[in-house]
């Protein structure tokens, strides 16, 4: 909430201000109640569980990461080829009746 206090224009008054204050209000509280269900509780939380995954991911050297990535986008393609395929042929056995 501070940022948008500090982000603003030096002549902006308390009551322009508010608003913007009540949306991040808003969003923080919206943000809340849907990681909780998640077992991450609030801001901190997900600040402490990025820090986690950044030391676990820090651990893993970037080429298996890489690879990783490159192997799971193949994947993913080969998936969404298999997906269409068999949308082609469901179409084809509708158009035969069987």
């Amino acid at each position: 909430m501070w940022l948008t206090v500090g982000n603003g224009r030096p002549d902006d008054t308390v009551e322009e201000v508010l608003p913007d204050l009540a949306e991040l209000d808003r969003f923080a509280a919206e943000l809340g109640r849907r990681i909780e269900g998640d077992g991450v509780k609030g801001v901190a939380g997900i600040l402490a569980l990025h820090g986690r995954l950044q030391r676990m991911l820090d651990a893993i050297p970037a080429a298996h990461l890489a690879r990783a990535r490159a192997e799971t986008l193949a994947l993913t393609r080969r998936f969404e080829t298999m997906a269409r395929l068999l949308a082609d042929l469901a179409r084809l056995k509708r158009s035969l009746g069987v």
